[in-house]
């Protein structure tokens, strides 16, 4: 069967791109711990059935840099190898599982092989000095996807770290993970068909706003049994008092040091710290003398917003 082709141009609508899981999401589907760090596969599978819009990334600033100097790490590569390379335009399509697609950065003339090009931090290098064959996990899932669609046998990545290091890679294509890929997208994509929430294994991977999407609003005077979340209720109890704590033992360090500043805006603390206590004017809009004096005009702007608030307490209480 032939891979579908469609323009770049053409795939970049929301509509579009719910439609499948992109190379740079299958970390996310195989649990990967960094890519899963910034978007759970919970909200990957929110997106993908439309109940929640993807993060707008137009403004992102490591996203706006990968593209700008994408031409450049890509020459990069060619310089290092002397090997040529050519752009693909196309958004591509597996063959037989239409929800895997592959945006390709370049294909490598006269090799059946692709090419990556990666932008990132200084923080990241040690990452990409593990050896020759050997690259970030995440990314590693991303190129296998591209050599899973397209039928090539090598993925070569140029990384261009902190500005000023590169790294150039080659990896062999693993059938094996491959097939591994394939099941887990097969699993997440009935969930996404069927409208089935994926099952949690990780809970430090969601955040407030995925289980806010998830659950927006109580049902009232519905309650529910949860025998087996004791332990849950009594670590939350433990580590909220452990805060208190924390949090009253700060206050009262920083108490001491405005008592020991006085009325005075800075003070230096031997060689080490520049301490400062200055007074900030801000300007607040007061709501509540507004309907006082003209509640009619109030009433005009009054929006009304709703969140489900936690609380726990012993029972008898």
């Amino acid at each position: 069967m032939a891979i579908k082709k469609v323009k770049y141009e053409d795939n970049l609508a929301p509509e579009v791109r719910r439609k499948s899981i992109g190379g740079s999401e299958i970390a996310i589907v195989m649990g990967d711990k960094i890519a899963t760090k910034y978007k759970s596969i919970i909200d990957l599978w929110l997106e993908k059935t439309g109940q929640k819009e993807p993060d707008d990334l137009s403004e992102n600033e490591d996203v706006f840099m990968g593209k700008f100097l994408e031409d450049k790490i890509a020459e990069l590569f060619t310089i290092k190898t002397g090997k040529k390379i050519r752009k693909n335009n196309f958004v591509l399509y597996h063959p037989v599982y239409k929800f895997l697609s592959a945006n390709l950065d370049r294909e490598v003339i006269g090799e059946d092989a692709i090419l990556e090009c990666k932008n990132t931090g200084s923080y990241n290098l040690k990452e990409w000095d593990n050896g020759q064959d050997d690259v970030p996990q995440r990314y590693l899932y991303q190129v296998m996807q591209y050599l899973m669609i397209t039928g090539k046998r090598y993925g070569y990545f140029s990384a261009l770290i902190g500005g000023n290091r590169h790294r150039w890679k080659c990896i062999e294509r693993d059938d094996e993970l491959i097939a591994e890929m394939i099941k887990r997208a097969k699993e997440f994509w009935q969930c996404v068909e069927t409208n089935t929430m994926p099952e949690v294994t990780d809970y430090s991977t969601l955040n407030s706003e995925t289980v806010k999407a998830l659950y927006p609003e109580s049902k009232a005077g519905t309650s529910i049994q949860l025998p087996y979340s004791e332990i849950t209720v009594d670590t939350i109890l433990q580590y909220k008092q452990i805060i208190k704590d924390h949090q009253e033992f700060l206050d009262s360090l920083e108490n001491e040091l405005k008592m020991e500043l006085q009325d005075n805006e800075m003070a230096t603390v031997g060689e080490k710290y520049i301490v400062t206590y200055k007074t900030i004017e801000s300007e607040r809009f007061d709501s509540k003398k507004l309907k006082q004096d003209m509640p009619e005009v109030a009433n005009k702007y009054i929006k009304t917003s709703s969140y489900r608030k936690l609380s726990i307490k012993e029972i008898g209480e």
